[in-house]
C-alpha cells in the first residue's frame, strides 16, 4: 500500500496506520500490516508504508481490501477538492452505498526507499563503513553526515567509509530520488566510545547452518496451521524458528517486541523496509526464551 499523500505516519497499530499532512488532514488506512519502524517518519505520496492484509486477515472479514477515511480537525471529509481519489470526487452525500461499484485504476507512482543499515556501536579510531540498500538496484545514493562531530568519509557507491573519532554520536543520512524525482531517506547513528580498538559491530545474517537450526526449539506455545499464535522460542536464526514452529517460509510472519516496540520480521518479503527493525534488534540471532507471536498462513 501506498501513502495517498506526503506528511507523517502519525499512528500504527497491528492493522492500520495514520498519515498526517502539513495541513493537519489525517488519512487513516486499515486492513492492512504497516512497516516496521515507520510510525513517526516523513513520507512522500506514493511511498511504501504498509502490506494489504490477505483475505481473513487484519478484521477484514475474509476479504482483501483497504478501509480509506480522511479527517480534518477531527472532523470526516469527502474525497473531494485536494483529496479527491485520482481527480474523481465522490461528494460527501447521506445516501447508503451511493459509491458502491465505482472503479478507479491508481496513476499513482511507487517511490524509491533506501535502507541506511543498522545502527553501529564502535570504538574510537575504528575503520567504520556504513552500507545503503536502495529498493531500486542500481539506484543513485547520496550519503551526507547530519549530527556529531565532523568526520571525513570517503564514497564508493552506495558505501561511505570513515574512521571514527575520539567518541560522541554521529548520524548520517543515505537519500535516493525515483524517477519522478521525490526524495526518500534513511538515517544511520554510529556511538563511539573512547577506548581505541576495533569495531564491535556484528554483521547481521539471518541465515542458519544445520547445528544451529537442529539446537533450537519451542519451549512453549505453538503455532497453529490458520490464525496466530503465541509461542517462547529458546533462541537462534530465523530459519532456526521457521524450523521450530513448522511455518512455511512462503507464508510466515513473526512479531517480538524489544525496548517497548513491536517489530515484525517476514521471510518472504523482498521489501527491505519490511524488516529492517528486526535486523536492527536482532542482527544475528534472537535470545535465549524470546516471546513470539507467530502466524503461519
Amino acid at each position: 500500500m501506498l501513502a495517498p499523500f506526503a506528511g507523517t505516519v502519525s499512528y500504527t497499530s497491528a492493522s492500520c496506520l495514520r498519515v498526517r499532512d502539513p495541513g493537519g488532514t489525517v488519512a487513516l488506512l486499515c486492513h492492512v500490516f504497516p512497516f516496521a519502524g515507520i510510525r513517526g517518519r516523513p513520507v512522500a505520496r506514493g511511498q511504501a508504508v504498509a502490506t494489504v492484509a490477505q483475505p481473513g486477515e487484519a478484521n477484514n472479514n475474509g476479504a482483501a481490501h483497504i478501509h480509506m477515511a480522511f479527517t480534518s480537525g477531527g472532523t470526516s471529509i469527502p474525497f473531494a477538492g485536494a483529496y479527491a481519489l485520482d481527480g474523481r470526487e465522490l461528494p460527501a452525500t447521506p445516501a447508503p452505498n451511493a459509491y458502491c461499484g465505482e472503479r478507479f485504476t491508481s496513476s499513482d507512482v511507487r517511490t524509491s526507499s533506501v535502507d541506511a543499515g543498522a545502527d553501529q556501536r564502535v570504538r574510537a579510531g575504528a575503520r567504520v563503513t556504513l552500507t545503503a540498500t536502495p529498493s531500486d538496484p542500481g539506484a543513485l545514493v547520496r550519503w551526507s553526515q547530519i549530527a556529531g562531530p565532523a568526520v571525513q568519509f570517503q564514497l564508493s557507491g552506495a558505501t561511505a567509509t570513515f574512521t571514527a573519532p575520539v567518541s560522541g554520536t554521529l548520524q548520517f543520512q543515505a537519500e535516493v530520488f525515483d524517477s519522478a524525482q521525490r526524495l526518500t531517506r534513511d538515517i544511520v547513528t554510529v556511538e563511539v566510545s573512547a577506548t581505541t580498538t576495533t569495531s564491535t559491530r556484528v554483521t547481521p545474517s539471518l541465515t542458519a547452518g544445520a547445528s544451529s537450526t537442529t539446537a533450537s526449539r519451542l519451549v512453549g506455545g505453538t503455532t497453529p496451521a490458520a490464525g496466530f499464535g503465541l509461542v517462547v522460542f529458546s533462541g537462534g536464526t530465523v530459519d532456526a524458528l521457521l524450523t521450530a514452529t513448522g511455518c512455511p517460509r512462503a507464508n510466515a510472519a513473526f512479531w517480538t517486541t524489544s525496548a517497548g516496540r513491536f517489530v515484525v520480521y517476514i521471510p518472504a518479503t523482498t521489501v527491505i523496509a519490511v524488516n529492517a527493525d528486526w535486523r536492527a534488534f536482532y542482527p544475528s540471532t534472537l535470545p535465549v526464551n524470546a516471546a513470539i507471536l507467530g502466524k503461519c498462513r
